[in-house]
């Protein structure tokens, strides 16, 4: 009897106004994750996770099982981990990172699910870390490297395929 009340507490559906939505539960009762489909536009909100805390820890699209639109993950603190978007199932456009005191750690964009363009990587001081660069699938120009107080530590430079030079 108690793992069927386990099993009905896991598997949850309820429907409204043109949602489906479905919860899970961690074996201690506590809320996992809520799946929310829309019937009216068929995105589902997938992977609303939560931490044994009930702190929300992401949120998630699909639309027709392929990510879409903005992803959010958060620390248990309730602090913005990471935000990035998708189209069609591929990571685009800019991404940031953060350390859990909400100071930015990484930015950068993806374009067709690579990244591109100029990504910068900061200490939790503030003080960048390293930029680096990548066009058409590549590594490219010169990659720096900063020491934690804003000194140029070192340059490498990228050769046209993607490789290091010596």
């Amino acid at each position: 009897m108690k793992n069927l009340l386990i099993v009905f507490a896991f598997f949850t559906f309820t429907s409204s106004f043109g949602q489906e939505i479905k919860k899970d539960y961690y074996e201690s009762g506590q809320l996992k994750s809520i799946r929310t489909l829309n019937k009216v536009t068929e995105i589902e909100k997938w992977e609303e996770y939560y931490y044994k805390s009930q702190k929300l820890k992401s949120i998630k699209y699909f639309k027709n099982a392929i990510a879409v639109g903005e992803w959010k993950v958060y620390f248990e603190n309730g602090q913005l981990a990471e935000i990035g978007t998708f189209e069609k199932g591929k990571r685009v456009g800019e991404c940031r990172r953060y350390y859990e005191d909400g100071q930015l750690k990484m930015i950068g964009k993806y374009k067709d699910n690579h990244r591109e363009g100029e990504w910068k990587w900061y200490y939790q001081n503030g003080q960048i870390q390293k930029i680096k660069k990548y066009k058409n699938k590549q590594r490219v120009g010169e990659w720096k490297r900063y020491s934690e107080n804003g000194q140029l530590k070192g340059i490498q430079k990228i050769e046209e395929k993607g490789e290091w030079k010596k």
